[in-house]
């Protein structure tokens, strides 16, 4: 992605910023969490000095959940769910309409997930902010998410609101992985395990990335690659679901 440079670039990067997987990892150990959290506020507001840079520091903490009080510690000194509500402030420091957030809760204990995904629910309804969420963990993508969008391979490969994916997907990769999901609903149902491996990367099949693991699968699949067309209120990349095939 190319940004711009200049007043154009910074506003582009005030406007976007991250939360990162590791907590720990994406804290600076040496510098104090006031330092962490004041450098953004200074960077892009350079007349915040002095006691309005403590100020602001202080209300990103209370925001977050922690106290004004543990700008003087250091990151080692916080649970590994405390350092990504730290993880959360910085990034909304600088007051940002897009975050980045790359699997914010899966290096965090089970007790302490949905606490974390909880706050960025509500920092979004405080902020008007917009998550892009990258996750594994389907059970998350369907308690936070508006939209889904699946990849397989590096390509998208379904895009629909949350709602319609999770009950009717389309794709029948999609499918799989909604069906790998836990349910007391689905005890004892006939399940289709995927089968063969992952395909390199650097040398995908021909045709539909997904066609050596699908039953579905025909000729056509093999040498011409789907491209996303209407299905169902959204978008599919997947042959089968465009002719009708794959549904359910």
């Amino acid at each position: 992605m190319h940004i711009a440079s200049g007043a154009a670039g910074r506003e582009a990067r005030r406007q976007t910023q991250m939360i990162f997987q590791d907590p720990y990892a994406s804290l600076n150990p040496r510098w104090r969490v006031g330092r962490t959290l004041g450098d953004p506020l200074h960077a892009f507001t350079p007349t915040l000095r002095g006691k309005v840079l403590a100020e602001r520091v202080g209300a990103l903490l209370h925001a977050v959940g922690l106290s004004p009080e543990d700008a003087r510690k250091y990151p080692h000194e916080f649970s590994g769910g405390q350092r990504q509500r730290i993880a959360i402030a910085r990034a909304i420091a600088a007051g940002p309409r897009f975050i980045i957030a790359d699997e914010p809760t899966s290096a965090l204990d089970v007790s302490v997930q949905a606490q974390i995904l909880n706050l960025l629910r509500e920092l979004q309804q405080q902020l008007h902010v917009t998550y892009l969420l990258i996750s594994h963990n389907l059970a998350v993508v369907e308690h936070m998410s508006d939209t889904v969008g699946v990849m397989y391979l590096g390509r998208l490969v379904e895009l629909r609101r949350a709602a319609d994916l999770f009950a009717a997907p389309a794709h029948p990769y999609t499918r799989l992985l909604i069906e790998t999901v836990p349910s007391l609903h689905r005890i004892g149902a006939p399940r289709s395990p995927l089968s063969g491996e992952v395909p390199d990367p650097h040398h995908p099949p021909s045709g539909c990335a997904f066609h050596p693991r699908c039953s579905l699968a025909t000729e056509r699949c093999r040498v011409e690659r789907p491209v996303l067309q209407p299905v169902l209120g959204g978008t599919v990349a997947c042959h089968a679901a465009q002719g009708g095939r794959a549904s359910r």
